[in-house]
């Protein structure tokens, strides 16, 4: 079993203790560790795909755009590059130059080149001046004017987001903040490589613009490369107000309630994320159970829905109490890096010990992923800071490596089930952040790869990059070359995601590489101010996401405002712990629609058949005035054939993967105490797995399930069952 089998024997105590001094006691949330975790269970949606949240947002700009009529074009495209225009900040933070462009109707664009982010909005810009043209100067008082014109980001820019951002205004010179009715004059712009439209609106009056209008240009967010062309102005007259025109950032293709990409997504989740599960219930005669009663409910997927926790795990109640409340595996942000020269000073590690401490105590049993190994990044980053005085002898650094990597394996090696081995490698290399590989070669990644997977056996490793930008050639390399388990996926949202295009690039990245994929990172990157579209972006993206069948993890890149002066990208919850429209669709999705709680009753032959999500249920039956309960993993890969025993106070379940290969659960009599249980072997066959608590503890004071996996020759060879406790007990299987 995935959840229940990776908990510890029976005869091992559940508070784990470290060979490393100073751990750090974090309280429970879960009275006992083996308890189900306390998952959200009022909604106010149906289960239903067809009654999803969708959060209000502003209506597509293109669209609003095409709806205006009457405009008239007062300058254009040429306008841009006249000889009154001004340039600010150039040289000291990069350049402006004009440059032609093909394929669409314009032929030439500003390109900025930002070399150097300035500490000020509106340090490096530039400007030109519509008062010093007399197709402008016409205007009347309230007329309403759009500055329109096209962006595209060429390098650089958000890493996470693959976007870039540029600062725009369209208003009078002294910069008057009172603007009539409005203050979208003033408007943040972001984009991907794509070109975007752009719209900057401003209600014109001669009192407002008595010292003229100034349309600046301002690339002052990032390093790197955008051009800017197909500028236009265009008055409208007095027939509009702000409230008519476009808002930029308000809609994303496939954010329609109709969008035919997320009914195709429902009914791929509903083929490979759900399974038949199938139950006989038999009396210990073996005679099939009539019209015995059924409640088969669920508490916990298979499926990892993961999230990167910070400190505020180990200082925060309501921190912990929301974290086991949503998520069945763990991450940390960043406390699994390299930050000190001797690794026992690291204080981060003592802070993922406790994080590790605290899954396995609050019923979070899905995994553990440490984020990274390895992250080549620039020298002076403190992530590199441990290899400064080795990394340029090539010798020296990989000894220090290994040495990393042989400390990490005896640290952690137990406890991490998912290693990113390194992190961001294709999307970093060449570039100024990345040290090692650009001093050795991508080849210097090998040696690390081969110390993984001798150090850590049992885990699986994945070489994890910036979310869909992969770069193809240094990929197609490093699946050939260094073999990993996986590719880790950062899911990073931002305001250019399109979630049908998440789903065809994921799938295309298996039809290319064959391998299963883990989204990880995933949070709203620069989708701060606006939490309607955060949590629309939210929802579309988790549906993309576990759509998709090859992906077997989505892992949130912390969930919680961690200020409550600013947005932030977290997905789930403001700073005062209120529910964000993104914690909304989450927990609809994770636990309203993708979440099994059926009844019904066996027909004559003791069957009972149901459709539902793959992972543990809670299975209770009445029967003959009796009630039993059990503890079923229903799995992806299994038959999930599960033929049932009803004994005197316990019953056995025997749960089919194959033919000749099942899982056994015993319901335990709650009046013993069950120390321990062993399941013999009589016949040849092989016990693939020691038994175990269902919920984990040493002594079992209270109703338990006891389970073990076994392996026969043959269908017919007999299985033995034997339960330690007060008395003994026999059971014999077939």
């Amino acid at each position: 079993m995935k959840r229940v089998l990776c908990m510890i024997l029976t005869l091992v105590m559940t508070v784990s203790s470290t060979a490393f001094a100073g751990s750090i006691a974090v309280p429970n949330v879960l009275e006992h560790p083996g308890d189900h975790r306390p998952v959200p269970t009022v909604f106010e949606k149906s289960k239903s795909y067809d009654d999803l949240h969708f959060f209000p947002m502003a209506a597509d700009a293109d669209t609003t755009f095409n709806s205006l009529t009457g405009g008239k074009v007062v300058l254009t495209n040429d306008d841009l590059f006249y000889e009154g225009a001004t340039k600010e900040g150039t040289g000291k933070y990069g350049k402006v130059e004009v440059v032609p462009v093909e394929g669409m109707p314009f032929d030439k664009a500003l390109r900025f080149t930002t070399n150097e982010v300035p500490s000020g909005k509106s340090a490096f810009n530039y400007r030109i001046y519509p008062d010093d043209f007399e197709a402008f100067r016409s205007y009347k008082d309230y007329d309403m004017c759009i500055a329109k014109f096209y962006v595209r980001n060429i390098e650089g820019g958000d890493f996470d987001a693959k976007t870039n951002r540029i600062y725009t205004y369209f208003c009078e010179k002294s910069f008057n903040t009172k603007v009539p009715g409005d203050n979208r004059p003033y408007r943040t712009i972001d984009f991907g490589s794509e070109w975007t439209v752009a719209y900057v609106p401003v209600q014109l009056t001669h009192a407002y613009g008595q010292y003229g209008y100034i349309f600046s240009l301002n690339p002052v967010y990032y390093e790197g490369v955008i051009e800017v062309g197909g500028f236009e102005l265009i008055n409208y007259g007095d027939k509009y107000d702000y409230a008519d025109m476009p808002v930029m950032n308000s809609y994303y293709k496939g954010c329609e309630e109709d969008a035919q990409w997320r009914k195709e997504a429902f009914e791929r989740i509903d083929k490979y994320r759900k399974g038949d599960f199938n139950i006989t219930v038999r009396d210990k005669n073996g005679n099939p159970v009539p019209d015995a009663k059924i409640n088969l409910d669920m508490y916990e997927h298979e499926f990892d829905f993961s999230v990167a926790v910070s400190d505020g795990l180990i200082s925060k109640p309501e921190y912990r109490k929301v974290v086991t409340e949503n998520f069945n595996h763990l991450g940390a942000e960043g406390h699994f890096h390299r930050r000190d020269v001797n690794e026992d000073e690291n204080k981060y590690f003592k802070n993922a010990e406790a994080f590790i401490d605290f899954a396995k105590n609050n019923g979070i049993n899905g995994g553990i992923h440490g984020h990274a190994l390895l992250w080549d990044n620039s020298i002076t980053s403190s992530y590199l800071s441990a290899y400064k005085d080795v990394y340029q002898d090539e010798a020296l650094l990989k000894a220090e490596l290994k040495k990393h990597f042989e400390y990490m394996a005896n640290r952690f090696g137990d406890d991490v089930t998912v290693w990113d081995v390194s992190n961001e490698d294709g999307s970093r290399i060449g570039g100024p952040t990345c040290t090692f590989k650009n001093m050795y070669g991508k080849e210097f990644l090998v040696d690390l790869y081969n110390w993984a997977r001798e150090l850590f056996p049992d885990a699986t490793l994945m070489i994890t990059d910036g979310g869909f930008n992969y770069k193809r050639d240094f990929t197609d390399w490093a699946v050939e070359n260094l073999k990993p388990d996986m590719l880790g996926v950062q899911g990073h949202a931002s305001y250019a995601s399109i979630p049908e295009d998440a789903i065809k690039t994921l799938f295309d990245y298996y039809d290319r590489y064959g391998l299963e994929m883990k989204i990880t990172e995933f949070d709203s990157t620069n989708i701060k101010e606006d939490p309607n579209y955060q949590g629309n972006i939210a929802r579309d993206m988790l549906i993309a996401y576990f759509s998709v069948p090859h992906i077997t993890m989505i892992q949130l890149w912390g969930f919680w405002d961690s200020s409550s002066k600013q947005g932030s990208p977290r997905l789930m919850y403001k700073n005062d712990w209120t529910i964000k429209p993104g914690g909304i669709a989450f927990q609809d999705l994770v636990y309203n629609k993708w979440w099994t709680n059926e009844e019904g009753t066996t027909d004559n032959g003791g069957k009972y058949s149901v459709r539902g999500f793959y992972g543990d249920y809670d299975l209770k039956i009445n029967a003959n005035g009796k009630e039993y309960l059990l503890s079923l993993p229903l799995y992806k890969d299994s038959k999930n054939d599960v033929e049932i025993t009803l004994g005197e106070k316990e019953a056995t379940a025997i749960i089919k993967d194959t033919d000749t290969k099942v899982k056994v659960v015993i319901s335990a009599d709650e009046t013993i105490p069950n120390e321990a249980m062993v399941m013999g072997e009589y016949g040849e066959g092989n016990i693939l797995k020691g038994v175990t608590s269902s919920k984990g503890e040493t002594i079992i004071q209270r109703n338990e399930f006891l389970i073990g996996e076994y392996e026969r020759k043959n269908a017919d060879t007999e299985l033995k069952l034997i339960v330690l406790g007060d008395d003994i007990k026999t059971s014999s299987l077939k």
